[in-house]
């Protein structure tokens, strides 16, 4: 199975670092799925993710909404919560 990391955040540039990054550590670009808020994310990522990376302030909830939310849709995947 692939690996497919998704990554949630409401600012677009972020997301660009975040996938440039990623690549440069060898994930496929198709295989990094990006999101602007949590509501798409859970809606779209009906594939296997492996990690979720998250904006902590996505969607103007705070850090436990948006783990809880996400975690509620995926329980057994590891969440990160990040900030720039």
């Amino acid at each position: 199975m692939t690996e497919k990391i998704l990554i949630v955040d409401e600012d677009e540039n972020y997301l660009k670092i975040l996938r440039k990054q990623l690549t440069g550590l060898n994930y496929q670009e198709k295989n990094i799925l990006a999101y602007t808020s949590i509501q798409d994310a859970i809606i779209g990522a009906t594939d296997n993710v492996s990690i979720i990376l998250a904006d902590f302030y996505s969607s103007k909830k705070d850090a436990l909404q948006c783990f809880n939310a996400l975690q509620e849709c995926f329980p057994n995947i590891p969440v990160i919560l990040l900030t720039n």
